[in-house]
């Protein structure tokens, strides 16, 4: 920080120390008083800087933010022609049957299939209109030790697009469950406190799969690998 004083004749800034205006030659009027005016007015300024850096940096991060927000997140796998919809829905009734008659039973579904099915019924589904969040597409990833799940579709007039990476597992007598690792809006990571309340956001999607979820809850294992899943019923 330069503190300065300003001359009384022509009002140029001089360096503290100074008995002569650089600018006009004239006597400096430096006293105690003067220097403690001239320190005041160098603290406001570089606060006034330091107060524009900052809210500069605010802005810069605020606007990158949004920009993730906005920056649909990857596509984790591709969807399916309608026939593998239609050879999943076989399937299902299969194990549907299997389960009932305690026989066991086994398929291997892959994720394309399941971006199939889930296209159709995205597909079928009534846009909600207004600020309402509009579901277009849902993407399911298979890899060996993580599910990928990407719903994509618009806020408003906004594209919007979230992403949930995370681990199915089932204990013994109870449900299959799904363990998020990585809750995302766009290419936006989110920290822990807002994980769980998009991470709810976007179960609710699913909410509506009843009797996928009763079936699902019925099997005894599965079995991931890279883009498909093996879905297993043990003899009971």
């Amino acid at each position: 920080m330069t503190v300065t004083v300003s001359c009384s004749q022509c009002g140029h800034e001089n360096r503290i120390g100074q008995l002569f205006c650089t600018q006009c030659g004239a006597k400096l009027s430096v006293n105690q008083q003067s220097i403690q005016k001239a320190a005041k007015k160098a603290d406001r300024k570089t606060g006034g800087i330091v107060a524009r850096i900052i809210r500069l940096v605010v802005t810069l991060g605020l606007l990158v933010c949004l920009a993730l927000m906005l920056w649909p997140s990857p596509v984790p796998s591709e969807v399916g022609p309608r026939e593998e919809a239609v050879e999943l829905r076989r399937t299902m009734e299969m194990l549907r049957t299997a389960a009932v008659t305690a026989n066991p039973a086994a398929a291997t579904v892959t994720e394309s299939a399941i971006n199939a099915y889930m296209a159709e019924l995205v597909g079928s589904a009534k846009d909600p209109g207004g600020l309402s969040y509009t579901l277009k597409d849902v993407r399911i990833g298979i890899r060996p030790d993580h599910v990928t799940v990407r719903l994509n579709g618009s806020l408003g007039p906004a594209p919007l697009s979230y992403r949930v990476v995370g681990r199915v597992d089932k204990k013994e007598g109870e449900r299959f469950h799904f363990h998020p690792d990585q809750v995302q809006i766009g290419r936006l990571p989110l920290p822990g406190f807002a994980e769980s309340y998009i991470y709810n956001q976007v179960a609710g999607i699913f909410k509506g799969l009843q009797e996928e979820a009763i079936l699902l809850n019925r099997l005894d294992r599965l079995e991931l690998s890279e883009g498909t899943v093996e879905a297993v019923l043990l003899d009971h």
